[in-house]
């Protein structure tokens, strides 16, 4: 995705509001056979976003792989196993920037989360 959120007015205006990136990549391959399937993911900022809304601190991009494999072992029925952050990256998923934050007030902290870790995560389904 592309966007372009600003600031119109008010003493940030024409800055970009922080936190939010500009360009947010998510893709997905999916293989399967007959009860089998396969699939790897990749989801991730692109280039660096403002992290405050001064425009004056900055997030570096980060790219998170995935993958997943899962086995139909009865109609409307399958076991699965997904990994997300196969390298276990670390880096800042977002961040809260206070709304009226001024370069003076120095409790108006920007706060930084972080991507989570490696995570593994099995499963069954079942419809009926």
């Amino acid at each position: 995705t592309y966007n372009d959120f600003e600031f119109q007015d008010g003493m940030y205006s024409g800055n970009d509001i922080g936190g939010l990136p500009r360009h947010y990549l998510s893709a997905n391959l999916d293989y399967r056979y007959r009860e089998f399937e396969v699939g790897v993911n990749v989801r991730g900022s692109l280039g660096s976003t403002y992290a405050d809304h001064a425009n004056t601190q900055k997030m570096g991009s980060y790219a998170i792989l995935g993958a997943h494999f899962s086995y139909d072992f009865a109609k409307d029925s399958n076991f699965y196993v997904q990994v997300d952050n196969l390298t276990d990256k670390r880096y800042i998923s977002w961040t809260l920037t206070p709304a009226m934050a001024s370069a003076q007030d120095a409790n108006n902290q920007d706060m930084y989360f972080p991507g989570n870790g490696r995570t593994i995560t099995a499963g069954l389904n079942f419809r009926f």
